[in-house]
């Protein structure tokens, strides 16, 4: 019998996102923010400056990008706020 693999954390990427018409780089965001959240439980806080730092960007780029994502509405606003600091998003899964 074959031991388990820990393959470490990942996320499944839906179809609807993989081939929307939507930069790499927020292609790239939604993953990040779906590693952090389930489709059962779509809300995840956003720490812009370790988004940056994991993309290697800047925080003005990840600004940019999150109004992509609401304006292609691959992302929705929950006006919650994590820790009265962090705006909290819901994905469409």
């Amino acid at each position: 019998m074959l031991e388990p693999v820990e393959i470490g954390h990942y996320a499944r990427i839906p179809y609807h996102i993989a081939t929307a018409k939507i930069p790499s780089r927020a292609r790239d965001v939604w993953i990040l923010l779906a590693m952090n959240c389930t489709p059962e439980s779509p809300e995840v806080w956003v720490r812009q400056p370790k988004l940056a730092e994991q993309l290697d960007c800047s925080t003005d780029t990840i600004g940019r990008v999150l109004r992509e994502l609401i304006t292609a509405k691959l992302i929705f606003v929950t006006n919650k706020m994590h820790q009265g600091r962090y705006k909290i998003y819901r994905l469409a899964w």
